[in-house]
């Protein structure tokens, strides 16, 4: 019994002793440190990802970034000034030290179904405040339409036009202005390597994006060339509400299509690692594939849809760099192999040529903050960029199953971004400034190219105000940049906002962007059996001059309202006007021949009229919109011109339902597409002629259900309900690689199942 009191004294003597130590050290970390915790005003949840800046006599001494439970830790802070306190979507807060606080209560923004933008801001800010026609998706719209890429995904927007090139992919045009107009850009760096001057937007996976960004208009004046008819900004997801988890998802389609991704993401005090890997096959489509086709195989090989495979790779990095700086570092890769199948003359014939097109992708860089003083922030941008395409032709015998590498074409682009800006926001906050400088750099080298290695470059300075002047908001802005190619103008903007009452606020602006010619429009070369292509080295800048005028709608500006009708929405209606002088296109020099060059073609206009509307109503999701287009094209040196404008129109109807009792997701997607005719130019003719494509109506449908506490999602549906397979084209068409009475459009119905999945790792 002795010996029992001896051992329960010497546990309490150490019980005690631990309390001691914990005890001290807490009062030790409370002498030396400053913790705070970090909470949203209405729930009282905690805030995660919050960046909070230490200021010690006016000078950013130290930055941290708030954890998944909302803290913040500030080590050996006995002496201090003030924190901020900031976070998109939330109202900036600066804590001064009198104020002896440990609980923040961070107030968010204005409920706009979340839309907070970076895009062309100087400031991110809600959608109302920007003078600019904004289009946002979040990532539950980005989930309920079950697009693997950001070509399906933009298939059911007004205002966008997709359509397929047997090789070059997916092209996306915006108010019937070609892809080379619009800069896609991830994380606001731009995506290099354009094909025919268009981007492939089928090989821009979407399984790591958070939110999508859109600026209908000109942004040369931020952005540069290729910004003449808006800017794509994919926003990645960068963190999670678990310390660590994996997530990913697996996609099949009836069509042949099978995807999958999986990604784990990390976080630790501020620091925050993601990796990610997705993995798309898809077994080619032809609408002839018929019984027929299936019968007197080998003979039918070839797809008007090639088979193609494609794995995308990506890394993410959060750091605080140091007391002043936080650092983003991303690694990504990319590779696809597109599969072009020869048909043989005769069911005699066993040997053809195959034609094997590789293209690799690969980005490095940075983005790091400094928040310098309490309304001056520092951004710095570095980018590397590397596309790379081999085609490898080979001649395949189909009796043996063998095949020899005839030859091997190679083309790359090197593009070398930097960005370094100043955002200026002053105490009054009704004057916000952004200068800066970018620089951007293109290099080519291809046996395509007639110098075989060319390169492009041009240095830009920039400048951006936001002036609030009562109701009246006021943004003007200037670009000057310095190009080894071609003399390139000054862009410009001003854009005028007006709140007209609470409810309703008006858009004003004109933009001069312009765009530069690039490698390939310059130099390329490409002859061969099927091909004739030729570039052109005296060609100049397209400049595009932009009017805009806009209304808005804006919700109630109290929160209690919106609460307890547990509404919010966004209305925005728009008119716009454009002239594109010095057009660059490719032009059909002769069909019979298949020969094409790229040429300053004359003058484009358009005349677009939109209107966009989002509900949120208790757990409906419902987007609705019309958009009437108008195009007119006039050519040089031509004495036969088509001059009127011709008109096509679109809406659209997108529906989510969530069933709360059976945690079940409804999603309807709709878009309806007018005859649209177009004008072109029959250089072997010397005369402008119209093409039509009919119309046609795209609707899909699914049903998702979350288990085990949205650990699992399984969704299942339904896509391009009325069976629209590729569309006929009457009158002359001058595509590269298309036949000329049929555009790749649509591949027909298709169902598909996805199950998705995400496990925390650490809480």
């Amino acid at each position: 019994m002795a010996r029992w009191n001896l051992l329960k004294l010497a546990y309490s003597f150490i019980s005690l002793k631990k309390r001691f130590i914990f005890a001290f050290s807490f009062i030790t970390m409370s002498l030396y440190s400053q913790r705070f915790q970090i909470l949203n005003i209405r729930t009282l949840q905690p805030i995660e990802n919050v960046q909070a800046v230490l200021f010690l006599k006016g000078t950013a001494n130290q930055l941290q970034r708030s954890d998944y439970k909302g803290e913040v830790i500030f080590q050996q802070t006995d002496i201090w000034d003030s924190v901020v306190f900031f976070r998109l979507g939330y109202k900036r807060q600066i804590m001064e030290k009198v104020t002896n606080l440990k609980i923040i209560l961070l107030t968010p923004m204005q409920n706009q179904i979340e839309e907070v933008i970076v895009t062309g801001q100087i400031i991110p800010s809600q959608k109302y405040q920007s003078p600019f026609k904004i289009k946002y998706f979040t990532a539950e719209e980005i989930k309920n339409k079950n697009s693997i890429n950001l070509a399906d995904f933009l298939q059911t927007e007004n205002n966008f036009t997709v359509t397929q090139d047997a090789i070059l992919g997916s092209k996306v045009a915006i108010n019937g202005m070609s892809g080379s107009d619009l800069k896609l850009m991830v994380d606001g760096i731009p995506v290099a390597g354009r094909l025919n001057g268009n981007i492939d937007y089928s090989q821009i996976l979407l399984s790591n994006i958070e939110r999508i960004e859109i600026v209908d208009g000109p942004l040369s004046t931020i952005y540069g060339t290729n910004a003449t008819g808006g800017v794509i900004n994919l926003i990645t997801k960068t963190g999670s509400k678990y310390k660590s988890n994996i997530s990913g998802a697996i996609n099949a389609e009836s069509i042949g299509s099978i995807n999958s991704n999986v990604y784990y993401n990390s976080s630790n005090q501020g620091h925050r690692v993601s990796i990610g890997a997705h993995r798309n096959v898809f077994q080619g489509w032809d609408p002839r594939a018929d019984s027929l086709s299936q019968a007197i195989k080998p003979i039918w090989r070839s797809r008007v849809w090639k088979p193609k495979e494609q794995t995308m790779f990506n890394t993410s990095y959060y750091a605080p760099l140091s007391k002043k700086v936080n650092l983003h570092l991303k690694l990504d890769g990319f590779w696809e192999t597109l599969i072009n199948k020869i048909d043989p003359n005769s069911a005699f014939q066993s040997v053809v040529q195959d034609e094997y097109y590789n293209t690799s992708r690969y980005n490095i860089g940075g983005t790091s903050n400094a928040l310098l003083t309490k309304n001056l922030e520092f951004q710095n941008v570095a980018n590397f960029n590397y596309f790379g395409r081999i085609t490898n032709f080979y001649s395949q015998n189909l009796k043996e199953g063998t095949r020899i590498l005839l030859k091997q074409n190679s083309e790359e682009i090197y593009n070398i971004f930097g960005r370094s800006q100043i955002k200026h926001e002053f105490k009054n906050e009704n004057f916000k400034l952004l200068y800066g400088a970018d620089y951007n750099m293109d290099i080519g080298n291809s046996d395509k190219l007639d110098t075989n290695q060319s390169s492009v470059y041009d240095l830009s300075f920039f400048t951006m105000a936001n002036i609030k002047l009562n109701s009246w908001q006021i943004q003007p802005g200037l670009r000057y940049s310095f190009n080894n190619r071609a003399t390139v103008p000054v862009s410009m903007t001003l854009n005028f906002r007006k709140d007209l009452s609470s409810h309703f606020s008006s858009r004003l602006s004109f933009s001069r962007g312009y765009r530069i010619p690039e490698i390939k429009e310059l130099y390329f070369r490409f002859v061969d059996i099927n091909h004739n292509i030729q570039g052109n080295p005296n060609l100049g800048v397209e400049l595009n001059d932009n009017f805009q005028f806009g209304i808005d709608i804006k919700p109630p500006k109290s929160t209690d309202s919106i609460r307890k009708k547990l509404i919010s929405y966004s209305s925005s209606f728009t008119t716009s006007y454009f002239h594109k002088q010095n057009a660059i296109d490719i032009i059909s020099i002769d069909p019979s021949k298949n020969e094409f060059k790229y040429m300053n073609v004359g003058d484009y206009y358009g005349l677009i009229f939109n209107a966009d509307n989002r509900v949120k109503y208790k757990e409906y999701l419902f987007s609705f919109g019309v958009s009437v287009n108008g195009y007119s094209k006039r050519f040089n040196n031509l004495s036969q011109q088509i001059d009127q404008f011709l008109f096509n129109w679109t809406s659209n109807a997108n529906l989510t339902y969530h069933f709360k009792k059976y945690d079940v997701k409804l999603s309807s997607i709709n878009k309806f597409n007018s005859t649209n005719e177009f004008v072109i130019y029959n250089i072997l003719q010397n005369r402008a002629e119209t093409t039509t494509i009919p119309a046609f109506m795209y609707s899909d449908m699914n049903l998702s259900k979350s288990i085990f506490k949205d650990k699992i999602n399984l969704t299942v549906g339904v896509k391009n309900i009325f069976d629209i397979q590729n569309l006929q084209v009457t009158g002359f068409s001058g595509s590269v690689h298309s036949r000329s009475n049929e555009v790749n459009n649509l591949w027909g119905r298709t169902i598909f199942t996805t199950i998705s999945f995400n496990f925390e790792v650490l809480k």
